[in-house]
């Protein structure tokens, strides 16, 4: 397939889930909820779907993998007619599980959907790109999952969205908070996994090693000048400074010739706390702002 065609894809990805998810960041209802949840199940089963049928082509996967996206819609098209049917409802008045909000649930749900879309979208491009070859057995599976979740149909892509979606939320994040959050997507774009490029490595990785040294000074002196900080701050800074730590030592690992494991985690655990405070709609900086 042609590259130009998967930029579009990829690119078009990236502009729907930006705006999905800023739409999943306001849901306060089930049949809102539901939809959000919809659309996301599909493109992760979509892409998940493409995946398995180029490792196992047939018309034999080819019926099941239809149901199994027919299986998977329907999980979220029942409460959606529910509400429908029998009148909508608060998400505060659900606790799915030993007292987990509804809101946190579908946060960790929306997440599990756009990472796993997102994995599973490189590895496809990898594949109909020519750079991956579909091969069997366990090895090459772990193999292609770790190198499609650091290329650049995934870093570029997920940066997309990252930055995509921080200009449609920026002022949500109050005084300096959007300069720490704003770094993110930056972080991501300078993945120097993204390229097979020794320039493009040295660059990149002198470059984010300055934008992350510079977000662990600022972080500590916005936290000691800002008063009456949330406790969405604090956790998200905290949590911030931590993956940015497994990011370097997954950087200096794999330039070391260790492999790209630890870098591809540390990146997942960043996307992870992004949209998650992103989704449960927490107020990032001073109470006093909001």
């Amino acid at each position: 397939m042609e590259p130009i065609l998967l930029w579009v894809i990829a690119a078009s990805m990236a502009v729907f889930t930006a705006l999905l998810l800023r739409r999943g960041s306001t849901v306060s209802t089930l049949s809102d909820a539901s939809v959000v949840l919809l659309l996301f199940s599909m493109m992760a089963v979509m892409f998940l779907s493409v995946v398995i049928y180029v490792y196992y082509p047939g018309l034999t996967v080819l019926w099941i993998l239809a149901a199994f996206n027919m299986v998977s819609m329907s999980v979220f098209l029942v409460p959606l007619a529910v509400t429908i049917f029998f009148g909508n409802r608060d998400l505060g008045e659900y606790r799915p599980w030993r007292g987990i909000r509804a809101r946190t649930a579908v946060a960790a749900s929306v997440i599990v959907f756009v990472l796993t879309s997102e994995v599973f979208m490189a590895w496809a491009f990898e594949i109909l790109s020519g750079s991956l070859r579909a091969a069997g057995g366990w090895t090459a599976v772990y193999s292609a999952l770790v190198e499609s979740s650091s290329s650049y149909w995934f870093v570029f892509t997920m940066a997309g969205e990252m930055a995509l979606t921080f200009a449609a939320m920026r002022k949500r994040f109050a005084g300096g908070m959007g300069k720490i959050v704003g770094a993110q997507p930056l972080m991501m774009f300078l993945a120097p996994t993204a390229i097979e490029n020794q320039a493009w490595a040295d660059v990149s990785f002198l470059v984010s090693s300055a934008i992350m040294a510079g977000v662990f000074l600022y972080s500590l002196y916005y936290l000691r000048k800002t008063p009456h900080l949330t406790r969405g701050t604090t956790t998200y800074i905290a949590c911030l400074i931590l993956a940015y730590t497994v990011m370097m030592a997954g950087l200096l690992i794999w330039f070391a010739g260790g492999g790209a494991l630890v870098f591809v985690a540390s990146v997942l655990f960043q996307m992870t706390v992004y949209f998650y405070f992103i989704l449960e709609d927490k107020q990032l900086g001073s109470r006093a702002a909001f």
